[in-house]
């Protein structure tokens, strides 16, 4: 346990609690842990500041509870950090953006508008093959698996079960939710493990659509990938230094003080053109 509540201690912005049972039945179903053993192995997470929280579960009685109140008693709880501004997704396996591992690689093969084998895969139905492909962007280093089943020419809704179904079998990296349709969006996010990532609103339509997709993102804890574009009749996209920050103030009001979307869960998505180098 001890291992648990440090970790949780280091990366929790919320309080702690711990109850323990007073020790493992023995083959009759008694607890062996006394009050005062109880107490004692309690009161060295409380000297450490890692609990709010503390208690007795199963096999505890009055007297267990009583010498832990006893333990606890003018100790201060531990204190509730600030938010972080730490930015983690998962699968099965986390990942952190941060300066050591930069630059986060996305992997985009898994994406009918970007690639045509992927595309050819989907259309055949071959949903192993396909989600093959997922497995070998992670073994050739992506840090996460963009996936986008948009297409004029299927079914999008029809789609996503058959393909994440083998996907989050086959992976356990984070994975990038590429789709517009918060129909569709909101139907991957059933079969993603950990905090998965939205790709990704924007400010073209409107704030319709993206009232539609923060909530989605809340409820399932997912981070949101913000486009800068917006409803500008003669320039959408932003190009400019001031146009770019200027939809990123734009788009933070709606995210946080409508939909109560946190801050620190956006990336913003400055647009940029990709180059081709020619020699």
């Amino acid at each position: 346990m001890t291992d648990h509540l440090r970790t949780l201690h280091e990366i929790a912005a919320t309080r702690l609690s711990c109850y323990p049972n007073a020790g493992l039945p023995n083959e009759e179903g008694a607890y062996l842990e006394t009050p005062e053993s109880l107490a004692r192995q309690l009161q060295r997470f409380v000297d450490r500041g890692w609990l709010n929280i503390v208690g007795g579960c199963c096999g505890t009685a009055p007297a267990h509870i009583r010498a832990i109140a006893e333990m606890i008693e003018g100790r201060p709880p531990r204190p509730i950090p600030p938010p972080s501004r730490r930015a983690f997704y998962s699968g099965i396996e986390l990942v952190e953006a941060e300066e050591s591992n930069r630059p986060l690689l996305v992997g985009e093969r898994t994406n009918v508008i970007g690639s045509r084998l992927f595309k050819n895969l989907i259309a055949a139905e071959k949903w192993e093959e396909a989600s093959e492909i997922a497995r070998r962007q992670v073994r050739n280093g992506a840090h996460v698996i963009d996936v986008c089943l948009q297409s004029s020419d299927r079914d999008e809704i029809a789609d996503i079960p058959p393909f994440y179904d083998r996907l989050v079998r086959k992976i356990k990296a984070p994975i990038m939710i590429d789709s517009t349709d918060p129909r569709s969006i909101e139907l991957a996010l059933t079969y993603c493990q950990g905090k998965s990532i939205v790709n990704s609103v924007n400010l073209e339509d409107g704030e319709e659509k993206f009232a539609r997709v923060c909530p989605l993102a809340r409820a399932y804890g997912a981070a949101l990938v913000c486009g800068t574009i917006d409803e500008d009749p003669a320039q959408a996209q932003a190009f400019t230094r001031e146009r770019k920050t200027g939809d990123r103030r734009a788009l933070l009001p709606p995210a946080h003080r409508e939909i109560r979307h946190p801050a620190r869960r956006h990336r913003y998505r400055p647009s940029g053109i990709p180059l081709r180098h020619r020699r």
